[in-house]
């Protein structure tokens, strides 16, 4: 993801559409999301983790 933006960027600089920075954003805003959906789903992966080890500190939102 972050490769298809740069090439965007690189292949397209001098004769740009109206589409290419549409394209842009929606790339990069796609890769946040996914980086956004990874962290989260670490979290989560980690909070079960620590409550397999500690299961005192259990949040009231995770189910064991």
């Amino acid at each position: 993801m972050f490769i298809l933006t740069w090439h965007i960027w690189d292949k397209m600089s001098g004769h740009w559409t109206y589409l290419t920075p549409i394209s842009i954003v929606i790339i990069a805003g796609i890769t946040v999301l996914f980086m956004l959906r990874m962290w989260m789903e670490h979290q989560v992966k980690r909070k079960k983790f620590d409550a397999k080890i500690n299961p005192e500190r259990l949040p009231d939102n995770v189910t064991r």
